[in-house]
């Protein structure tokens, strides 16, 4: 394969554009059902939002695969990894940089 290919295939591999759709939540529902779109809208409360409001799918085949992924793994799997996912996000910007572990001890006892 000669560089040009090379490359070609390269940039083909991160163009998403392909793979991008609009789709309504309801159409996601009926798109991917086994990744609960609305029911998860609901648990975090966000109710501005309308079944009918489009939204800007970037991946289709990742919701494909999370959908067989969800459904095949146990809840409280999913659970502690949201939860470790969140306080690696999160976990810095909430602990002052300039704390110590000493008075970490002391703020938790």
């Amino acid at each position: 394969m000669g560089l040009m290919n090379k490359l070609a295939a390269a940039a083909a591999m991160h163009d998403t554009s392909w793979t991008t759709k609009r789709l309504t939540l309801d159409q996601m529902e009926y798109t991917f059902p086994k990744v609960t779109t609305l029911r998860l809208i609901e648990e975090i409360n966000i109710s501005s939002l309308r079944r009918d409001e489009p939204a800007v799918v970037h991946n289709i085949h990742y919701f494909e695969q999370l959908g067989t992924i969800l459904s095949s793994t146990n809840n409280r799997t999913i659970a502690n990894y949201m939860s470790l996912h969140v306080l690696s996000t999160l976990g810095t910007k909430t602990i002052p940089r300039n704390i110590t572990p000493s008075d970490l001890q002391k703020n938790i006892l």
